[in-house]
């Protein structure tokens, strides 16, 4: 009862989402289990719970000419630099607030996806990505390549200005005295700035989305598009993204049109 009690506060009081409750959740009975298994309790009593029904997150994404309007309007500011990774590249928030400059290479225009950033409270945790194919070599575009070399020329300029006062953290994302960021505090300048430049509302993850999405609609293939996201598998696409990427179908219904068509043009 106490575990329920509590999943009942989070709703109730606290006013937290299913999903983020499934996620308490899994924290809860994943620490039980280890607990039965050491015989430090007899049962887990997570699995006697009732959980709410998850609800299905539709995430948002920009069409090509409203990625384009952002990509103008973003241009020379500190958000510059995360929207163009996460538009070019489609990187996970956590992948950009880790980027080291030691990751880039400029001259061979690629950036090695190696470690990520995230937050647990007011912890900063520094890992590894979850799956070997998170782990990945990214090409380097003109656009993305005119910003790096802008940003790190401005990052250089400040390091003579500031002197022992500039901290020489390595990091791509920093602010002016060369710290890094709070994990959140990309997300938290993103809402902020779409909102003052009367922008359509996405998260920063739906920049990943529109990536993807705009991939699809060009003609790339699903399992392409599944190695740059760096999912571990193409399930994990599908899942994601397919239902998304042709809600009417459009490309199945045209090939059958076709290969129907092809045929009876053969016919004398």
């Amino acid at each position: 009862m106490h575990v329920q009690n509590y999943y009942d506060y989070l709703m109730d009081k606290k006013g937290l989402s299913p999903n983020t409750v499934h996620k308490h959740h899994a924290c809860i009975r994943k620490a039980l289990d280890f607990g039965l298994k050491q015989q430090w309790v007899y049962r887990n009593v997570a699995d006697a719970v009732e959980l709410p029904k998850k609800e299905r997150f539709e995430g948002k994404s920009y069409t090509k000419e409203q990625l384009n309007e952002l990509l103008q309007k973003v241009k020379g500011t500190k958000l510059e630099v995360p929207v163009y990774l996460a538009s070019y590249l489609g990187l996970r928030r956590e992948e950009i607030s880790r980027l080291k400059w030691k990751y880039v290479n400029l001259e061979q225009r690629n950036i090695n996806i190696v470690e990520v950033r995230t937050s647990a409270g007011r912890n900063v945790i520094i890992k590894g990505p979850k799956t070997k194919e998170s782990r990945r070599t990214l090409y380097i575009t003109d656009e993305l390549l005119e910003v790096l070399l802008r940003h790190r020329a401005k990052q250089e300029h400040l390091k003579n200005i500031l002197k022992n006062e500039y901290e020489d953290s390595d990091y791509v994302y920093t602010r002016d005295n060369g710290k890094p960021y709070r994990v959140n505090s990309v997300t938290e300048q993103f809402n902020k700035f779409l909102e003052d430049n009367k922008l359509p509302k996405i998260r920063l993850h739906d920049l990943r989305h529109s990536f993807a999405s705009i991939l699809y609609a060009e003609g790339v293939d699903l399992k392409a598009i599944s190695e740059i996201l760096g999912h571990s598998d193409l399930s994990t696409t599908n899942k994601i993204y397919t239902h998304r990427f042709d809600i009417v179908h459009e490309k199945t219904a045209m090939a059958m049109s076709k290969a129907l068509n092809a045929k009876n043009s053969c016919v004398v």
